[in-house]
Order: structure tokens, then sequence, then C-alpha cells
């Protein structure tokens, strides 16, 4: 609940602010991005610790969750750092946020395919 209040959080405060000045636009841009990276991670958790609830198997799901942790973190560090905010960084963080999305999904396979 608290990550989807932090996602909208940062989108309202785009939609409000971004047509200050082209500086704010681009930080309030990179928030609103790195909002959506925290959205992903915290609407993960509760399904891969639910998935793996039933069964003993504990490892898995801290693995799991520490990819999708890593991978949100990467893609909210990414996204804030001006530098990656250049075109020539658009294919990077597309892929990143791939695998972000990737890294939520592949624990529900596991869990109905896995082992």
């Amino acid at each position: 609940m608290l990550s989807a209040c932090f996602c909208l959080g940062c989108s309202a405060t785009f939609h409000l602010f971004h047509i200050h000045s082209h500086k704010i636009s681009e930080i309030l841009a990179r928030l609103d991005y790195g909002g959506i990276s925290v959205l992903v991670m915290g609407s993960s958790y509760p399904a891969i610790i639910y998935s793996f609830a039933c069964r003993q198997s504990y490892k898995e799901r801290f693995i799991f969750i520490a990819i999708i942790t890593i991978s949100s973190v990467g893609c909210f560090v990414s996204t804030m750092l001006p530098a990656m905010n250049k075109p020539k960084f658009r294919t990077l963080r597309g892929l990143m946020f791939i695998i972000l999305g990737l890294s939520a999904a592949i624990p529900f396979v596991y869990a109905k395919y896995g082992v």
C-alpha cells in the first residue's frame, strides 16, 4: 500500500508541477519513473510471500525477494541519475524496466511449473 501511495504521489507531483520549468520537469519525470519501480517492487512482495507460504521453500522465497529488490533498486537509482536521462541510455533504461518486469513474473512461473 505504501509503494502505491509513493508511486501515485510521485506521479501527481510530476503532473502538477512539470510546467514550472524545464529543469523541474526533468527531475520530476525521473521521480515519476522511479515511483513505478517502487510500485512494482511493493506489489510483488505480497504475491511472492503468499505464493510460497504453504510450501517449505524459504530459500526460494528469499531469493525471489532479493531479485525483485535488487532489480527495483537498480531501476530506481538509474532513473534518478541525471546522466542516465540522455537519449543514448534510453535503450538501457528500457531494458532495465523489462528486467524488472521479468523479475516480478519469474516467481509465478516457478511456482506454477517449478519443483
